[in-house]
């Protein structure tokens, strides 16, 4: 699935084999048109790719 999000937006944190992993992807708002839209394609994109996935979850934080 294609999403147009740059890859410098996006960063992956691996805390280890036992620790929580996430996924970061950084937008302005402003270029958003449909942010629901977008997290669930973002979080169908996730958990196709992470295989075996028992939980996950989506976080939206504001930061200037």
């Amino acid at each position: 699935m294609e999403l147009d999000i740059p890859e410098e937006a996006i960063d992956f944190d691996h805390r280890g084999r036992y620790g929580q992993n996430g996924v970061s992807v950084k937008l302005d708002p402003d270029e958003v048109e449909d942010l629901n839209d977008l997290s669930e394609k973002i979080r169908d994109v996730v958990k196709e790719e992470v295989r075996g996935l028992d939980a996950y979850g989506l976080r939206f934080t504001l930061s200037s």
